[in-house]
């Protein structure tokens, strides 16, 4: 990974400390829609007494950190803040997606399915640390981080007890994890001179996985469950998993493991069920590990992503290139020759024989892991596929496709599709709810050396005017008015995003300056106040990657009563997909219906 860290290093900006200044008045700004005119005025003067006792020495201390931090000086904080999740990972950091089935529906089979893509993302694993993988770049031929490339492969979470752990392998990976009806397989994928194995053999190896009528062993079938209980229930149960010297080994080889793809007999009927069962399904689901592939038993194809180590954009960019591969690849021929090739693929005693307990019969590549298990173990497991599956019923994920308006149109309007996504958004959420509550929208920081994402808050005092505006029934101002309106909340979106992506933004520098209060510095008056929790609330949290690839994604929503909003505006349509708990799924269907009201009908202002 050298020429896409070390070697970017130098190309690329680092992610710079905002004027204290700037953030102190931005911040008054982003939280005026969520405050009366007495609370704003309060809000005023804790700005100011922070500045005046506080602020300066935290941000001296900021700048201090990012002199002596050769990358981000955001990055280590930012993964910190994942780590210290004590919730299920599933709902609480993880995002799921599912792959539109037209890219793979030519493959005839699950296991040709599988077979290439670990064919195609092995490739690109080993691009990456040939150094083959194409540089990225902006429209604007500008260089762009890719060093979180790395984590997407041979990573993984391990719980802790008050903070779990990120590991990224340091040994030559050459192998992947594969999972069907709870046994476990090793699949070496890479041979000893860091040379793929052909499709053919991988083949051979799924077909054997898949055909075996095994049974697991008492306990194997809820192992994975573990990975999705509460963070400090899951380190209690891991570390009596690894008591055992044999599953210690087993659960070495997952951790180190380039990903792990797993078979799923979970609801795959609808776009619903499948985006909910990638993403919340606890049968056979590492939920921990970086990077996991699913295949349903109808065939659809989903991932579930730990979102510790990277973020949509990159993930999205690594996958699009596996289905434009895919697309391009035939069904897999049998040939006669491919038995003696998989005999002859791994020589004796190589690791992918090592300490077998199922040789016979079994590809030479392939390797079933057997585990250990005492009773208080396999009744600490029962538990958690419990939990797991309880957790799972407690959201509800609904989808909508529109299909009468995309980005060629909003275009046309001369708005930016993402400014006239947030206005809409904005009126919906008045209308369903009466008022306007934060709205999180993650802006990509890919620019800059680490860069993750900055929070760009999309409402503003101009979309309320808007909002409030547009719903008075009582006295609705002048089209004209109108109009005027909604293109000053679009220009203040489109103003707020670009300068969060210039590294300007307002939730991240607070976040910097916070982590820098030590014992000897109590600023909770101004970080805990109700202005700043108003503002960092996210009651909607939203993201948006628009791909070819999707059919939809989803993730939890972050606040109890809050909602998990994916927005995709493609040419000629936009999907959307939201998640809330399942008492909220009535509230959630409005919002999405009013959302796909408002959408068509802002059309209608601007044309006019």
């Amino acid at each position: 990974m050298k020429q896409y860290k070390e070697d970017l290093l130098p190309l690329l900006d680092k992610l710079p400390v905002p004027e204290l200044a700037h953030t102190l008045s931005e911040v008054k700004k982003w939280a005026e829609p969520f405050l009366t005119a007495s609370e704003l005025a309060k809000f005023e003067q804790l700005i100011k007494r922070f500045e005046t006792e506080d602020a300066k020495l935290l941000q001296e201390r900021l700048k201090r950190h990012e002199q002596q931090t050769k990358g981000s000086w955001l990055a280590g904080f930012w993964q910190e803040s994942y780590l210290s999740g004590r919730g299920c990972v599933q709902s609480e950091t993880n995002f799921a997606l599912t792959v539109r089935d037209e890219l793979h529906e030519h493959l005839t089979s699950r296991a040709q399915k599988a077979t290439q893509l670990i064919y195609q993302l092995t490739k690109i694993y080993l691009a990456l640390t040939e150094g083959s993988y194409p540089l990225e770049y902006t429209k604007n031929q500008k260089n762009i981080d890719m060093s979180y490339y790395e984590n997407l492969f041979g990573s993984c979470r391990i719980p802790d007890e008050n903070i779990d752990l990120f590991y990224k392998s340091t040994i030559i990976n050459r192998h992947i994890i594969v999972v069907n009806k709870g046994s476990y397989y090793q699949l070496d994928v890479i041979d000893s001179t860091g040379k793929q194995y052909p499709p053919e053999i991988i083949l051979e190896s799924i077909e054997h996985i898949l055909s075996q009528v095994h049974v697991p062993k008492n306990g194997e079938e809820n192992l994975a469950y573990m990975t999705g209980v509460k963070r400090k229930t899951s380190y209690a149960v891991y570390q009596q998993l690894k008591a055992e010297k044999l599953n210690s080994q087993n659960c070495d080889l997952i951790e180190n493991a380039l990903f792990v793809l797993s078979f799923t007999d979970s609801k795959d009927q609808s776009v619903e069920e499948r985006i909910a069962t990638v993403l919340l399904d606890g049968q056979d689901q590492i939920f921990s590990k970086t990077l996991q592939a699913i295949i349903t038993s109808s065939g659809s194809i989903g991932f579930n992503v730990e979102h510790t180590p990277i973020d949509g954009v990159p993930t999205l960019n690594i996958l699009a290139k596996v289905f434009d591969a895919i697309k391009d690849q035939m069904p897999i021929d049998k040939k006669e020759e491919s038995a003696a090739l998989a005999k002859s693929a791994a020589p004796e005693n190589s690791p992918a024989l090592a300490n077998s307990s199922e040789l016979e019969n079994s590809p030479a590549l392939t390797k079933r892991l057997s585990w250990q298990f005492t009773p208080e173990l396999l009744v600490a497991l029962e538990e958690c596929r419990a939990m797991v599956e309880q957790e799972a019923q407690v959201y509800k994920i609904q989808y909508r496709l529109i299909e009468s308006i995309g980005k060629n149109r909003i275009k046309e309007l001369k708005v930016s599709p993402d400014a006239y996504f947030h206005m809409a958004l904005a009126v919906a959420q008045m209308a369903v709810f009466g008022r306007l509550q934060s709205v999180y929208e993650p802006v990509a920081m890919r620019s800059f050396y680490e860069g993750r994402t900055e929070c760009a808050r999309s409402l503003s005092k101009e979309k309320k005017d808007f909002a409030e505006a547009y719903l008075n029934t009582e006295k609705l101002p002048e089209r004209d008015v109108l109009k005027e309106l909604f293109l000053r909340g679009a220009s203040a979106h489109s103003e707020r995003i670009s300068m969060c992506q210039s590294g300007l933004g307002v939730e991240r520098h607070l976040f910097g300056l916070q982590k820098m209060a030590g014992d000897d510095v109590d600023a909770n008056y101004f970080f805990k106040s109700e202005p700043i929790k108003k503002l960092t609330y996210n009651f909607i949290s939203t993201t948006s990657i628009p791909s070819y690839l999707l059919e939809a994604f989803s993730f939890c929503p972050v606040e109890e009563d809050g909602f998990g909003l994916y927005y995709e505006i493609l040419e000629d349509q936009i999907v959307l997909t939201v998640s809330s708990k399942l008492e909220l799924a009535k509230e959630g269907k409005q919002l999405l219906q009013k959302l796909e009201e408002y959408l068509l009908e802002l059309e209608g202002l601007l044309v006019a």
